[in-house]
């Protein structure tokens, strides 16, 4: 009588080597099983970084659209200013007097407005900007003065008296 051990099938194999080869040709498809759940994986992992890519970048598009749309309409705000500044500065010069110190003060001052008024049309908010910038550059210790006295007038105005 044979044992289980040593019973041998018609190819001439005994069980025990045909359940080894049975659980690696298993293990082998489970490897490859894996290997596509992997690759699979990955590319579900690209696609999702790529759709992030692709919302972050609208995402910036859109807030880069805003800002710029929110700067065009302070530059036209302040353009609108200007334009308000010299018409101030053309009635004054039209309903005051000419001549005499009253005359050439009315004069000085529709001057300074529509001076003023010119410059806010034409150059906007981002000009005032950008000169004040060169200047703060140019003047670096009167900058730092100017706005310490500002810092101090703002202070005091918004301090609460006792």
């Amino acid at each position: 009588m044979a044992t289980t051990s040593t019973m041998k099938n018609q190819g001439g194999q005994s069980n025990f080597e045909q359940a080894k080869q049975s659980a690696g040709h298993a293990a082998e498809k489970a490897k490859e099983g894996m290997a596509g759940v992997a690759e699979k994986a990955r590319e579900a992992v690209g696609v999702a970084a790529d759709k992030a890519r692709e919302s972050f970048s609208a995402l910036g598009q859109s807030a880069s659209s805003m800002a710029s749309a929110a700067v065009n309409k302070a530059d036209e705000a302040v353009s609108s200013a200007g334009k308000r500044l010299e018409s101030w500065g053309e009635g004054v010069r039209e309903n005051t007097p000419n001549d005499g110190i009253l005359g050439a003060a009315s004069d000085r001052l529709a001057g300074a407005l529509e001076t003023s008024g010119k410059y806010l049309e034409d150059h906007g908010l981002t000009g005032i900007v950008e000169d004040a910038t060169e200047m703060i550059k140019r003047n670096p210790i009167p900058a730092l003065f100017i706005g310490i006295g500002i810092g101090y007038l703002l202070a005091k105005a918004t301090s609460s008296r006792s």
